[in-house]
């Protein structure tokens, strides 16, 4: 049976893979005196501390966070979705599903919703 430290980093490299596919991925460094070598980032519910090598969803968004090494993350986002001229993003259809579903949205074109 591999372990979680083998398995993380071999299932975010697939991710990584995919993500042209699935959402765009942006890095950043969320580093914190206080939590050294880990992420560290404020939301609206306090702070979020997220240890090395772990994956998490972002809270209240539709997007994961990858925290790697010495504060380093990957943050995993949904492509901008294709809508038809003259129309406008409606909300997500489901913004608590498991990412990349919930990246799903409606949108309105002449005031009527459409999927």
């Amino acid at each position: 049976m591999l372990h979680l430290n083998v398995c993380l980093p071999i299932l975010v490299t697939i991710f990584l893979l995919d993500s042209s596919v699935y959402g765009d991925t942006k890095h950043a460094i969320l580093r914190n005196k206080s939590h050294p070598d880990k992420c560290y980032l404020e939301t609206d519910k306090g702070p979020l501390i997220i240890d090395s090598d772990q994956l998490v969803r972002y809270p209240g968004k539709c997007a994961n966070i990858y925290c790697g090494r010495e504060s380093w993350a990957l943050i995993f986002t949904c492509n901008p979705p294709t809508i038809p001229d003259d129309c406008a993003l409606a909300d997500y259809i489901n913004i608590n599903a498991a990412f990349p579903e919930c990246c799903e949205r409606d949108w309105k074109c002449n005031n009527k919703i459409k999927k």
